[in-house]
């Protein structure tokens, strides 16, 4: 409902779309409908914006939802308004409902129609207008009693002149018999009405259930050959599917829909006509006042899962019609709009039996075993169906699709209890999701996930299992949607992408999937760049995962992947502590060994994007590595940290005493030159504290510190260097670039270039004595 006002507000208002661009309401990467909390707050947003302009709001049929949401919905509304008056906004808003529930509304006008006395005149017109009893004395009596007898309800009165007129037309015997006889509870009218003859019943039953439990409302067309679906299970009607594309095809469904109803239903006049009961309290004589049971009682108790079998029985024997089939085998592989909208005229309930067979199949599950149905279910033709009606080629199905994975997309959960393959949520499709676990998650189809997890205790012998699926049944616990634009990496693998949900429980569920009796089994595989599960955990910081992992004992430590990679060198390149911690306390992991480039882990610890100094720490407390090695590219670990910025690392490397401290990268730059071009002006400070620093080293370019320095402006740093007293202002790089001349160059492009100038003719002229 604050969807559609919300809508109209919009359409009518353009200007206040802005309420939209709210990102604390409406995330960027927000997908689909917000909640409905936000969904009020962006209303309210709304309508305090219009300013002096008028809103008027008419909302229908209070009695038709939950009591305590319509409670809270009027007193929402109710506060809006008040605020609205305050700020001088014309804001109007209309309910309507019937007497039941009780609805206290604490400033506005309640209005009772039938107390009102045009509606009595509207009665009176109604009568007198439809009863076709003619003139005369008889006419106008039968008139007057049927008012009377009506106590002011409209439904009673147009559903009591149908039934006389229908009376009427078989000749005026019984007419004056007939009225008193009509009760005047609608649910007994209902009932009455319903009751009075046991013709096609079969029809009933069938025109009921599909208004009741169809997924959505069906068009007349729809109901029409839906309706002969259930009939021809029945073999109450003609083998051949109907036509509908015949001029008077509009007057027999209309006809179909009155006579298969006995008058409870009706087409709407809308653009979009669809077939309803002629009032919401059809529904409840049906359901409320359990009229459904008392009409088919040798039904049982569940008639709601029953029903939906049979819905789920007329899609199916709709798909499997000769007909059906062979104008399906002449779409496929068509992408022409036309073309599915001629199937679409010919086979109008064939795009709903294909997109909801599963949907009352699995509501059916609740109390009809499905096994069979799953079983003899051909999902490669059902597939090629469904893709006829689907727009977006991304979303339609590969005709080797399993139907677990179809069944985890769209959380049918019943269905996938009783699945055979149900234990096979890890198996990758070759479909955008990759395994049916994560299609679920993809599209925040959760009862599928939870169905797919506990599939997967049942296969264990332990209990580690069941005591994940109960934490992750845990109503407070998070649950991770993945959203449509989430695509399976083959490259990747499952576990990796498991990892990067950030779920603690999923990744568990992988690892204890494999029974710990199975000898043969490998809990240790290599993804495609060779990383196993374990040295993910490690690179992802996953520590539960990880020593769960550990604790299998069948898995290698100190395996490397395809760069030479340990689960070490991953977890100390993420700065991931604990689980360095627990590595180093592995007797035959290596806390040295190199990847392919000739990395250490405490290399790598020194270069990575986080501070890692607990990780060093740890590794240079081991006293087996070597805090001073070199990579294939020269690089080493002070190198890396000056690079960086480290300061801590950098004064833990220099406090082992152990590194050299002029080391020279592939370019020929030292720690300290390093710290000049990343201008980390600390670094610098502790660098040129250790007096076997050279402050005046060249590069391979002949570039020292103090002309980096003047090259990049950075006044703090030169004016570090010229403490030293131990650098040359006139040292000249391979292109004849000196400090000075560099400083003269840049003179005047801004005050930092001025000082720096400055400064180097200062510290040139009390060296030299000029």
């Amino acid at each position: 409902m604050y969807r559609s006002l919300l809508l109209q507000l919009l359409e009518g208002y353009p200007d206040l779309q802005t309420v939209l661009d709210d990102t604390d309401l409406i995330p960027k990467n927000q997908n689909g409908c917000p909640p409905l909390n936000v969904l009020k707050d962006l209303f309210t947003n709304a309508v305090s914006s219009l300013g002096e302009r008028p809103f008027t709001c008419f909302i229908d049929a209070l009695d038709e939802c939950d009591e305590q949401e319509v409670r809270t919905m009027v007193q929402d509304i109710e506060d809006l308004a008040e605020r609205s008056t305050t700020m001088g906004t014309p804001l109007r808003i209309c309910f309507s409902s019937r007497h039941y529930p009780c609805i206290d509304i604490h400033r506005g006008i309640k209005l009772t129609l039938e107390s009102q006395p045009g509606h009595s005149q509207d009665l009176e017109s109604y009568v007198i207008s439809r009863l076709r009893m003619g003139k005369g004395m008889m006419a106008e009596e039968l008139r007057t009693q049927i008012l009377q007898k009506a106590a002011g309800s409209f439904l009673w009165v147009v559903l009591v002149v149908h039934i006389l007129n229908e009376e009427n037309s078989r000749g005026q015997f019984t007419i004056q018999k007939r009225l008193p006889e009509l009760p005047i509870d609608l649910s007994a009218l209902f009932k009455d009405m319903l009751k009075r003859d046991n013709e096609d019943m079969e029809g009933l039953l069938l025109c009921i259930i599909w208004i009741l439990y169809a997924r959505r409302t069906l068009s007349p067309s729809e109901y029409y050959h839906a309706l002969w679906s259930g009939l021809s299970l029945k073999n109450l009607v003609d083998e051949d599917i109907p036509v509908v594309t015949v001029p008077d095809a509009r007057d027999f469904i209309s006809n179909c829909v009155t006579s298969s109803s006995k008058g409870l239903a009706e087409i709407t006049k809308s653009n979009r006509p669809t077939v309803q009961f002629i009032h919401e309290s059809v529904r409840d004589f049906l359901i409320k006042d359990r009229g459904l049971q008392e009409l088919w009682p040798d039904h049982g108790v569940d008639l709601e899962s029953l029903s939906h079998e049979r819905l789920k029985e007329c899609c199916n024997v709709y798909m499997s019609h000769l007909s059906t089939v062979e104008a399906v085998r002449r779409e496929i592989g068509r992408e022409n709009a036309t073309q599915r909208t001629e199937i679409s005229i010919n086979y109008p309930f064939l795009e709903y039996a294909s997109q909801n067979i599963l949907f009352h199949a699995n509501s059916a599950a609740r109390a009809v075993p499905q096994d069979n149905f799953l079983l003899a279910f051909n999902s490669t033709d059902w597939i090629d169906i469904l893709n006829i009606f689907e727009k977006f080629r991304a979303r339609r199905y590969k005709r080797s699709t399993g139907l677990l994975y179809i069944l985890a997309e769209k959380n049918l959960a019943n269905l996938i209890r009783m699945h055979p393959d149900r234990y096979f949520c890890f198996k990758v499709e070759s479909e955008r999701y990759g395994p049916p676990l994560l299609a679920a998650l993809a599209l925040g189809s959760h009862e599928a996930v939870q169905v797919l997890l506990e599939a997967q205790a049942q296969l264990s012998s332990g209990s580690e299992l069941y005591e994940l699926c109960q934490r992750y049944s845990q109503p407070n616990y998070e649950r991770i949607t993945l959203g449509r634009s989430f695509e399976f990496s083959k490259r990747k693998g499952v576990f990796a992408h498991l990892l990067e949900i950030g779920d603690e429980i999923l990744p568990l569920f992988l690892i204890y999937s494999v029974p710990k009796s199975d000898k043969s089994s490998d809990k240790d595989p290599r993804e495609y760049d060779g990383s196993t599960p374990l040295s993910l955990a490690a690179r992802e910081g996953h520590l539960k995962v990880f020593q769960q992992l550990l604790a299998t004992g069948q898995v290698d430590a100190d395996r490397k992947d395809n760069n030479g990679e340990t689960p070490l060198f991953k977890a100390a390149e993420g700065g991931h502590q604990e689980i360095v911690k627990d590595l180093l306390l592995i007797n035959y992991v290596n806390p040295d060994s190199r990847n392919e480039r000739g990395v250490t882990p405490l290399a790598t610890a020194c270069s990575s994007n986080s501070n890692n100094t607990s990780v060093v720490q740890l590794l240079l407390a081991t006293k087996r590595v070597d805090p001073d090695s070199q990579d294939n590219f020269q690089n080493t670990p002070l190198l890396n940290a000056s690079r960086r910025g480290r300061e801590a690392i950098v004064q833990q490397l220099l406090a082992t005493g152990r590194v050299n401290t002029n080391p020279k990268d592939w370019d020929g730059n030292t720690p300290l030159m390093l710290a000049v071009i990343g201008g980390h002006p600390k670094v610098v400070e502790q660098l040129l504290a250790t007096s076997s620093v050279n402050a005046d080293s060249q590069n391979n370019n002949s570039q020292t510190p103090l002309l980096l320095a003047v090259m990049h402006r950075n006044e703090t740093i030169v004016r570090q260097l010229l403490g030293t007293g131990r650098v040359d202002t006139e040292s000249a790089s391979n292109t004849g670039r000196t400090p000075l001349s560099v400083a003269i160059e840049q003179d005047g492009e801004s005050p930092t270039a001025t000082v720096i100038l400055q400064l180097l003719r200062d510290y040139h002229r009390d060296k030299y004595s000029l």
